[in-house]
């Protein structure tokens, strides 16, 4: 456990009282102990945890673009493979070219 002791970042609500129990945090004390380790203006060092929630939100679009434009293809690839390359070589034309 020291090496874990040594790696974590200690949350502002610790992780156990004083009596030696563990702490179980609520759901509103979680979300603000996350806001507040990507709020880069409190602490430089937070930059990593911020850009990585921005690239998420950054391909949210690309996301929903391959979920709901590309699933005519996805579906037709998982239902109709007939493990016959000819067979799957007329599908995938008849798609690209219709």
């Amino acid at each position: 456990m020291a090496f874990l002791d040594r790696v974590l970042q200690e949350p502002s609500y610790q992780w156990q009282t004083k009596d030696g129990e563990l702490v179980v945090p609520t759901t509103q004390l979680l979300f603000t102990e996350a806001f507040r380790r990507i709020n880069v203006f409190q602490d430089k060092r937070n930059w990593i945890s911020m850009i990585s929630w921005l690239m998420v939100i950054c391909m949210l679009p690309f996301f929903y673009y391959a979920l709901f434009f590309t699933i005519k293809f996805g579906f037709l690839f998982i239902v109709c493979y007939d493990h016959d390359e000819y067979t799957w070589h007329n599908l995938v034309s008849s798609i690209l070219h219709a």
